[in-house]
């Protein structure tokens, strides 16, 4: 659960440096969950929000002059830009191979380290 100590929702400048940081392999996709139908649209992907770029997206619209770097990786390596910036998200979570409707886990830990 996450902890809320007056960060959220995030302060956006409306202009100068801002320097955001989203790390996870999840935010390149729109998973909605174990226990929801897949969404697809018939012709395009239009309808679709995808976690790493909306979130990119609104704070650029905020902010145009924001600096946002994404490392679709839950392995943390480049330290530096991590450090330098000014808010860091991370979007975690598990994938249906972990469980799903009638296979459910029996914690909430995350696999895989």
């Amino acid at each position: 659960m996450l902890k809320n100590d007056g960060i959220l929702p995030l302060q956006i400048p409306a202009s100068g440096e801002y320097k955001v940081v989203i790390i996870g392999e999840h935010q390149n996709s729109s998973y909605l969950g174990l226990y929801s139908s897949e969404q697809r649209h018939a012709v395009d992907d239009k309808w679709r929000i995808w976690i790493g770029p909306g979130i990119e997206q609104a704070i650029l619209a905020k902010n145009p002059d924001a600096t946002v770097t994404r490392i679709a990786s839950n392995t943390i390596s480049d330290e530096d830009v991590i450090r330098a910036a000014d808010v860091v998200i991370v979007v975690a979570g598990t994938s249906n191979r972990y469980s799903a409707e009638g296979r459910d886990r029996s914690s909430i830990v995350l696999p895989d380290n």
